[in-house]
């Protein structure tokens, strides 16, 4: 008995799932091909009992744990080596992190662990979210994550490092956020890809620089005040800029606009601004936990790539094709952005090029993927923002160790 393909036709996307006919004995027991087998069975690669469109499933062809343990295996070692530490210091830098380091846990806070392998525990959430995709749950808060996001690591912002700032420099860092969703719709265009995924890279290229950019200029021995100036001005404006880039961008596809602004300002502007006026009040009270502020933030960066990646676990399991596509493209857009920050600031002081080559290269794919599913768009437009996540940690630490070397 040969099963019938259903066409599921959204307003974004196709989704094809084949169900069996009534009585088919494809959902009782499980169905083989043999060598003399009749057409009219049905190949499966092991014992199936629940619905084969069912997104929630966990054991699924081409993915067992054992798969799943190698390849954690390796990301750690490989996360283990490109992360920078924030103990570097002169004498030590360019130093690669040891296992033995890792292993040593009775020197390390739960916030040290966190920080020093935040690459470590995006590609853990992003190997949950593939294999247990319950944890979509998660996305439910996604407004809430955001917010706890934002405000933590803008507790760390203090407004004397805003008035150290050249406003050319930061013009022309201005300048390069601008151009990164363009430059983001150009990557989409020409690789094919379809338009939810154009939204999803878009408000990629639009969003605030990554949250971490001040913590990674800082090891790079960048402009520190730079960073941390370009991200909160980027972060205010973004409440206009982002709804303006998708609707200009994205004008054939309807893209409601005034989810994303209540999110930004609800997620975004508005924990920003208390942070930042928290600490202008009270900066002694609130520089008590200043260990801890980013630790959290980073937290919630590992949640909602968790989330966002079981809540596009369907796609991820079935269009490796798509998968490529929007890897490539995340791969080009952080190289495009690195390469037009250190443009823009070739005339400058080496601390300012590295600010800005960060500022740029580096878009907050966190803040990407939690607007794109508090605002109501397409599930699918957030795979962007996993990939880019993805490369941007493993690029950006790379970087920060090439920039710290010494002279």
């Amino acid at each position: 008995m040969s099963p019938t393909r259903v066409a599921v036709k959204s307003r974004w996307q196709y989704d094809y799932c084949v169900y069996p006919k009534p009585h088919s004995p494809q959902l009782k027991r499980p169905v083989t091909r043999s060598a003399a087998a009749s057409d009219t069975e049905v190949k499966l690669p092991r014992t199936v009992t629940h619905d084969p469109c069912d997104s929630r499933a966990v054991a699924t062809a081409g993915l067992t744990w054992q798969d799943l343990s190698v390849f954690v295996a390796a990301v750690a070692l490989i996360a283990l080596e490109m992360t920078p530490h924030e103990d570097w210091s002169p004498h030590r830098r360019g130093d690669t992190m040891s296992v033995t380091r890792f292993l040593n846990f009775s020197r390390m806070t739960v916030a040290d662990l966190i920080e020093d392998y935040l690459l470590l525990w995006i590609f853990l959430s992003v190997g949950l979210g593939i294999a247990v995709p319950q944890i979509e749950i998660v996305t439910r808060a996604s407004t809430v994550i955001l917010a706890v996001m934002i405000g933590s690591i803008s507790l760390t912002l203090s407004v004397e490092q805003f008035r150290e700032i050249d406003l050319r420099t930061l013009g022309l860092v201005l300048v390069g956020h601008i151009a990164m969703p363009f430059l983001a719709f150009g990557i989409t265009r020409g690789l094919g890809l379809s338009p939810e995924l154009t939204v999803g890279f878009v408000v990629l290229g639009a969003v605030t620089p990554e949250l971490v950019t001040p913590v990674m200029t800082e090891l790079a021995d960048g402009d520190t005040a730079l960073s941390t100036t370009a991200l909160v001005v980027i972060g205010v404006g973004s409440v206009g800029f982002v709804p303006a880039v998708v609707a200009l961008l994205i004008g054939g596809i309807d893209v409601p606009t005034l989810p994303i602004v209540e999110q930004l300002l609800a997620a975004v502007v508005a924990p920003m601004i208390v942070a930042v006026g928290a600490r202008a009040v009270q900066p002694a009270r609130v520089g008590t936990y200043d260990g801890y502020y980013p630790a959290v933030s980073a937290t919630m960066v590992v949640l909602i790539i968790g989330g966002v990646t079981a809540a596009n676990v369907t796609v991820i399991r079935s269009n490796l094709s798509l998968l490529v596509g929007v890897g490539v493209g995340a791969v080009v857009l952080n190289v495009l952005g690195y390469s037009l920050g250190f443009l823009l600031s070739r005339c400058g002081s080496r601390s300012t090029r590295i600010a800005s080559v960060l500022s740029i290269g580096m878009r907050d794919f966190a803040v990407a993927a939690a607007l794109v599913i508090a605002a109501g768009l397409p599930t699918i437009a957030s795979l962007p923002a996993v990939a880019f996540g993805v490369v941007e940690m493993a690029t950006s630490a790379g970087l920060a160790r090439w920039f710290s070397r010494p002279d």
